[in-house]
């Protein structure tokens, strides 16, 4: 029996009345909700457009049933990025979209998914439950029957996600995609999980994909490092090599984002390539890119073994001669050098990130996370600044030559017109090293500033860390 409130009788055909001031809220609601629309309704199709390109997704799919006008002046923006992954149901979202005689013509962006199911969680039943007690507690409280469902789900994805990347069927699924879809300018790398609404289901109650956030992540055992690597990282290499393939020459903007939490992220290792043909793929894919922003992490995946940067990297840095603008932020700093690079080799590392090359048109510079001798990075500013209008340089460490020379290298011999440093550091200061200091006199050695111009004087302006050199004022 439902228990009725006094006053009424519940019958097939009767609801509780909802509360007189709910009611109120709701007409109110419904009233405000019709004048916005009759609103909208009277503006140009143009003006709609303008509107309809500050909403989310959420609010997209809302607009579009309203009327027919309002789904055709808004699906441009709900059909502008759409993901790319080793995943059935979201590469079959992809298609759909590819093969539409409308929506086909919207989309400017593809993101990659870039995180990965784990091949030990996709194992056994008792090592996926162990995990989740480990990383995610709340999904081991149900009954162990739900518990054992939730694993083979995580092993069917699991097991279409290796599938899919052997057999080629994303490289060829990808590049037939791109050939339906002609205005696409942008890639996009997503270290953390990104899910389409068809496979919600699926997702839900499941180990997340990827790792949780670490300085140093092991390979787990039993796992070859090149099996690691290969899983981890080489999946963007079918999202570039599509783009080879079909002869996608449209893309203009490659960004690697950064992983702020659980996630997949890209290291040093994307750039080993398995043989020539994967190296030629990235030359046609970066020799078109005018933006590349690079949130790129130097870890080692071999602990214990000494790693390089594949010079890889620095060859297809060279290849994007049309470059305007360049974000190569390295993550994970630390003021010890040794701790940030890990089992790196540091040595002749601003070369190996391909920092030495020439951008003729390039116009913003950002360096985040690199430790580099104070003449490169002087080389480097000096040789691009006929064309440089913003250099921004955060987590900087000099191993030689000092912050002051730099600046007035800037101020005196270039007319660079924005200049920003942000918490930069030299590693040695007078006869001891910055690793070495305590934190509060550390903090103190560390420079903060901007570039001023003002009536044709430039001067440098300090936010923290004292004087840097004659141009450095107090703010």
């Amino acid at each position: 029996m439902i228990p009725q409130h006094p006053g009424y009788s519940l019958t097939a055909k009767q609801t509780i009345p909802s509360p007189p001031h709910l009611q109120a809220v709701r007409r109110q609601r419904r009233a405000s909700l019709l004048m916005a629309r009759a609103g909208l309704a009277q503006l140009p199709a143009e003006l709609q457009i303008s509107v309809f390109g500050y909403l989310d997704h959420a609010d997209l799919k809302s607009v579009r049933l309203a009327s027919r006008a309002f789904r055709d002046n808004s699906e441009q923006f709900l059909f502008d990025r759409t993901i790319a992954c080793a995943r059935y149901q979201a590469l079959g979202a992809l298609q759909k979209i590819s093969r539409h005689d409308i929506y086909q013509k919207y989309v400017k962006e593809i993101i990659f998914d870039g995180s990965v199911y784990e091949p030990q969680a996709a194992s056994k039943v008792r090592v996926y439950i162990n995990k989740c007690a480990a990383e995610a507690p709340t999904l081991n409280e149900c009954f162990d029957a739900q518990k054992h469902s939730r694993f083979q789900r995580y092993k069917t994805l699991y097991r279409e996600q290796e599938d899919m990347k052997t057999s080629l069927v994303l490289l060829q699924s990808l590049a037939r995609a791109l050939e339906c879809m002609p205005n696409i300018t942008s890639i996009v790398y997503s270290p953390v999980p990104r899910t389409v609404p068809a496979e919600a289901a699926d997702m839900r109650d499941i180990l997340p994909r990827g790792e949780l956030p670490s300085i140093n992540t092991p390979i787990p055992i039993g796992e070859h490092p090149d099996s690691y690597i290969a899983r981890t990282q080489h999946g963007i290499h079918h999202l570039i090599g599509a783009v080879a393939l079909a002869q996608y020459s449209g893309i203009r903007s490659f960004t690697v984002e950064a992983c702020k939490g659980r996630g997949t992220e890209m290291n040093h290792h994307a750039f080993d390539f398995a043989d020539e043909s994967h190296l030629e793929a990235g030359k046609y894919f970066f020799g078109r890119l005018q933006k590349l922003v690079l949130n790129l992490s130097l870890r080692s995946s071999a602990r214990g073994h000494q790693a390089t940067v594949s010079p890889n990297l620095a060859v297809l840095l060279g290849e994007a001669k049309d470059l305007q603008e360049l974000c190569f932020h390295i993550c994970h700093w630390k003021d010890n050098e040794s701790a940030h690079f890990g089992y790196m080799d540091e040595r002749s590392l601003f070369s190996s990130l391909g920092l030495r090359n020439k951008w003729p048109n390039l116009r913003t510079l950002s360096l985040k996370g690199i430790y580099a001798a104070g003449p490169e990075i002087s080389s480097l500013i000096t040789g691009h600044q006929d064309t440089l209008t913003k250099v921004v340089l955060n987590h900087f460490s000099l191993v030689s030559g000092t912050w002051a020379d730099i600046v007035d290298e800037v101020i005196t011999n270039t007319n660079i017109p924005s200049f920003i440093l942000h918490l930069v550091n030299e590693t040695q200061v007078g006869e001891q090293r910055f690793r070495d200091m305590a934190y509060s006199i550390r903090e103190t050695w560390r420079y903060e500033g901007f570039l001023a111009v003002d009536g044709g004087q430039r001067r440098f302006v300090s936010r923290r860390g004292g004087r840097i050199g004659g141009y450095m004022a107090t703010h």
